[in-house]
């Protein structure tokens, strides 16, 4: 399943948010022969276990957490969960600078129950350079932008945020 998420920046949001996982997660296993007695006298194993569920409870939540000092950015996150056999069937690789990196190719579908359609352009009205950015990317990337049917739509503009030491 793939969500698109907003990314959440405030630190006592992100706090409210995992203490709110933390207890669904302990709710439901006091639901269950599973109680915090139960879970503290068992295995290892089976703690692993309970574990995984905790992790696998508070993994959208993760994924859309960034440092407030990126807020300017505004993003937005697409999280798939999916097995691992499907995503590693789909994975593609792309070569950076900094080594292959894995990606998975996703086509954006919108629309309601009756009328599916796919989306030409995504909506980009603008993008945020970051402190590093070279000048032969940015035109590279505006290059691309044209071919692609942005030419004239998107704003660039250099970030605020410090470079991290």
């Amino acid at each position: 399943m793939l969500d698109i998420l907003p990314t959440i920046y405030d630190e006592t949001l992100q706090q409210s948010l995992i203490q709110s996982g933390i207890k669904r997660l302990l709710d439901y296993l006091d639901s269950t022969e599973w109680t915090l007695a139960r879970i503290a006298a068992s295995t290892e194993m089976e703690q692993g276990v309970v574990l995984g569920l905790l992790m696998h409870a508070l993994e959208p939540f993760v994924a859309a957490f960034k440092h407030p000092g990126f807020s300017e950015e505004k993003e937005w996150r697409a999280v798939l969960n999916c097995q691992s056999g499907l995503s590693a069937s789909s994975k593609k690789y792309r070569n950076t600078d900094m080594g292959k990196k894995s990606y998975l190719e996703c086509i954006f579908i919108q629309g309601d129950s009756e009328n599916l359609w796919q989306r030409k352009l995504l909506p980009i009205s603008g993008i945020k350079n970051g402190p590093l950015t070279r000048v032969e990317y940015k035109n590279k990337l505006k290059e691309l932008l044209k071919l692609n049917g942005y030419d004239g739509q998107v704003v660039f503009s250099d970030s605020n945020i410090p470079l991290r030491k």
